[in-house]
């Protein structure tokens, strides 16, 4: 099952022909989405940290997302804010434990939650795309776990297949889209197997191509 993926890794010599789907360039970003985008940055990074295990980074980043919640809290709508705020308390109370599968779950529910916050008008990227980041990060911190969540996994496999089949018809590249879809077939494989050290290999995967998704939707 992992030649599934590892034969789309083949296909990488001709990733740098993809063709670039037409899109109009937005307007500049105001401050309110800057600092949402600046802030789903920060705890991207915060899970790689974690996973990594970095703890000087950790301690940094985590400091910087905590000091940015007065200015998130008129950014985004009360509940919203509430249920960061929250996830916030998580990765704090798991900074301190130095549990850094804890800090990087709590994190990447805080990714999403700012992502899922920007205005749509304002995105050149479709937020799928940042979701499947989110499904990416999320798959990984799990199977680093000393007992894998695997509903947790196959909920996040599921939904990192609905995302990609969203944005999927929007993709110009045959060679990406099967590569992608090499890429959520392994997932679903690794997931229905219970194999961790495939699901992790095959979310890293994932994490990689989406750079090559967002190629897709950047004007040159």
């Amino acid at each position: 099952m992992k030649h599934t993926i590892v034969a789309a890794l083949w296909m990488a010599g001709v990733l740098t022909s993809f063709a670039v789907v037409p899109v109009q360039r937005s307007t500049p970003v105001d401050a309110r989405q800057k600092l949402l985008d600046d802030v789903a940055s920060l705890n991207e990074n915060l899970v790689e940290f974690a996973i990594d295990g970095d703890v000087k980074k950790i301690g940094e980043t985590a400091h910087a997302i905590e000091a940015a919640l007065p200015r998130l809290r008129t950014a985004v709508p009360a509940t919203t804010f509430a249920a960061i705020e929250s996830r916030v308390r998580d990765q704090g109370t798991a900074v301190k434990a130095g549990n850094g599968i804890a800090t990087a779950l709590a994190s990447v529910e805080i990714y999403r939650l700012l992502q899922e916050a920007i205005d749509p008008k304002t995105r050149v990227i479709p937020i799928q795309v940042a979701l499947l980041d989110y499904a990416g990060f999320k798959i990984l911190s799990l199977t680093k776990g000393n007992a894998v969540q695997w509903a947790d996994v196959n909920a996040t496999v599921k939904e990192a297949a609905s995302f990609w089949k969203q944005v999927e018809p929007r993709i110009g590249s045959v060679a990406l889209r099967t590569m992608m879809g090499s890429i959520m077939t392994g997932l679903g494989d690794a997931s229905a197997t219970k194999d961790p050290a495939y699901a992790g290999f095959a979310a890293k995967m994932l994490l990689d191509s989406v750079d090559l998704v967002e190629g897709q939707f950047t004007p040159k």
